[in-house]
């Protein structure tokens, strides 16, 4: 319903197209009242801290055929299931979009694991990056990426497919001269999250999951000046304020209609 309302805020075919994969496809369409606001994608195998990659690849291939070859002002952004919008259409189109012709945004953690780079899957990129992951994965052969059999190798982590799409976009070797990062690449957090003390590297923690949210906090993601999305979100999840609302008429005043 909140993504719904976010959208309203925009053109469809115009100014945002919005692309769905399910792991369970009769779910979704049981569940997604607006299909012709929300296009599914074919649903292709995929296993949480293993190969959340293939996906990504899917909801790619579809949503550049609804884009330009070449453009420089697209965004590619990917949320998780659980995630919700912070700002108002207008604005967070004006965030990814303003200024920031044929950059990629992706958010790292303060250290690498295994002398790996590794960087938040939702991410936002630009017609080149996800043409360039495209590209990488239609080369992949059936072992998989190279880069993925030498994280194997390491045994040091999990989780580890998160490093392939950043690596199959850059390449290792410009990757390793982190903190330099590419000219076209922003090390910005565009999806606030939250995790438990040192958790974000750790390796059984997952990010923390809102049971309550809070006007106090919508007020602050609401005027952060780089956030645009949060996780995580669950059906569960009440507001707590000083007027009675619920968690959509919550987003529509301190966040959408602002």
């Amino acid at each position: 319903e909140v993504w719904v309302r976010f959208f309203s805020g925009g053109e469809h075919s115009l100014t945002f197209e919005a692309f769905l994969h399910c792991k369970s496809r009769s779910a979704c369409l049981m569940n997604v009242k607006r299909l012709d606001l929300f296009r599914l994608v074919p649903t292709v195998p995929s296993e949480y801290c293993s190969d959340l990659v293939s996906p990504m690849v899917a909801l790619l291939a579809a949503a550049m055929k609804h884009s330009e070859p070449g453009t420089q002002r697209d965004k590619f952004v990917f949320v998780s299931h659980n995630s919700l919008p912070v700002k108002p259409f207008w604005r967070a189109h004006q965030i990814l979009t303003e200024h920031q012709d044929g950059m990629a945004f992706f958010k790292f953690p303060n250290t690498t694991r295994c002398g790996l780079f590794k960087a938040s899957q939702w991410s936002a990129l630009s017609y080149w990056h996800a043409e360039r992951m495209l590209q990488a994965s239609a080369a992949v052969g059936e072992r998989g990426p190279p880069l993925m059999k030498k994280v194997a190798a390491l045994r040091c982590g999990r989780c580890l497919d998160e490093s392939w799409p950043l690596a199959s976009i850059f390449g290792e070797e410009q990757l390793q001269r982190f903190p330099e990062v590419p000219e076209s690449l922003r090390p910005q957090a565009t999806t606030w999250v939250e995790w438990p003390d040192e958790g974000e590297d750790g390796i059984n923690f997952r990010p923390l999951a809102y049971d309550t949210i809070t006007e106090e906090f919508l007020t602050f993601l609401r005027s952060h000046p780089a956030l645009v999305f949060m996780r995580k979100v669950h059906m569960r999840t009440k507001f707590d304020g000083s007027v009675d609302l619920s968690l959509p008429e919550a987003w529509d005043t301190y966040v959408l209609d602002t």
